[in-house]
């Protein structure tokens, strides 16, 4: 029994530090299997047939031979592993960016909409709204590799284009990188299985459970990631901004006379003074709570410091002046002026 145990653990052992080494080695791996002679050396087919030529304007015929790192000679390399085609290991995502202007924004709209059918795309975001008085639309669009090239010579239907960016992004050393760990992943599950099959020992048992755990979520996270980049690579990514004017630019336009632009200032003018009433009143009835309050702190404010200035100046209130006014004043005479008045009316 104790010879088992040490045997299993012993396997176990040996597994993990096979797993650990091959991992450690995919790197280097990855440079043989992304590039396989002649047929990758960092290109890509023309989609259109043309000829093939590499990231940095190469032919593959251009390309120099592998060597042998030991005896510093070229040697034909193994052709078992090799694609069918040339640049069949290449992994080309597409994106592009195009703003679009024009005068009939529902018809350019519907034409756009048109076209990702077409095209065999989709929608994969959209958000519209207003800019002043015209209308823009910002769109995510997802269509075919195959139809990339169509779909984004054909937006010009749209309207008038004023900017396009086309980019593309060679992912296959990451892609590759990827499915080698993925399959590393798999042969270590298969052995991590036939072990628990073997497994009679409780701690032993629950030590392989642990390790087949981390492996499967392992495995989800790169088929995960292995899925992520296949959809980028089938369908590429279109950016599109649809944004409506009073004119095309480069648009040829009639001289206006003095009239013409005097009514149309006019007519501007009153346009613009409604919509400032508009959102004026608009505002006041979102806000009137708060201009209520206002008001009131404003009044009290106003007599508080009205009081203080009049307090400062020695000002006394009206009121009390009134009050003053309408006292009866007190004569009082001295007996010698009584004598004076008896002596006159006599």
């Amino acid at each position: 029994m104790k010879t088992n145990k040490r045997r299993i653990s012993a396997l176990i052992i040996a597994i993990v530090l096979l797993t650990s080494l091959v991992l450690s080695a995919c790197g280097s791996k990855n440079s043989a299997s992304v590039m396989p002679g002649e047929g990758y050396y960092g290109g890509y087919a023309d989609r259109d047939g043309g000829e093939e030529k590499g990231m940095l304007g190469l032919k593959p015929q251009d390309a120099p031979a592998a060597k042998n790192d030991s005896a510093g000679e070229s040697k034909p390399q193994d052709q078992s592993n090799m694609p069918a085609k040339p640049g069949e290991n290449t992994k080309i995502v597409y994106t592009a960016s195009i703003e679009i202007d024009t005068t009939e924004f529902e018809t350019a709209e519907a034409k756009l909409k048109e076209l990702v059918a077409k095209n065999q795309g989709y929608f994969e975001q959209e958000q519209s709204g207003k800019s002043g008085s015209y209308r823009r639309l910002s769109c995510t669009v997802r269509v075919p590799a195959d139809n990339f090239k169509a779909f984004t010579e054909s937006v010009g239907e749209v309207g008038q284009v004023n900017t396009k960016n086309i980019y593309a992004e060679d992912i296959a050393e990451s892609y590759y990188d990827t499915e080698i760990r993925l399959g590393t992943q798999k042969t270590k599950l298969e052995r991590l299985q036939k072990l628990l099959a073997e497994a009679k020992d409780m701690q032993d048992i629950i030590t392989i459970e642990s390790a087949i755990s981390e492996t499967e979520v392992a495995i989800e996270r790169l088929t995960g990631t292995m899925r992520r980049y296949d959809s980028l690579v089938g369908f590429s990514t279109v950016s599109i901004s649809l944004r409506e004017v009073s004119k095309l630019s480069g648009e040829a336009v009639a001289p206006i006379g003095f009239g013409q632009k005097l009514l149309n200032a006019l007519k501007n003018g009153i346009s613009s003074f409604v919509e400032f009433l508009e959102d004026l009143i608009i505002d006041i009835a979102y806000n009137w709570v708060g201009l209520l309050v206002t008001v009131i702190i404003a009044i009290l404010l106003y007599k508080l410091i009205k009081k203080g200035i009049n307090k400062r100046r020695g000002i006394v209130p009206s009121k009390k002046k009134k009050n003053k006014q309408e006292e009866p004043e007190v004569k009082i005479e001295s007996p010698a002026e009584n004598q004076a008045e008896a002596d006159k009316k006599e």
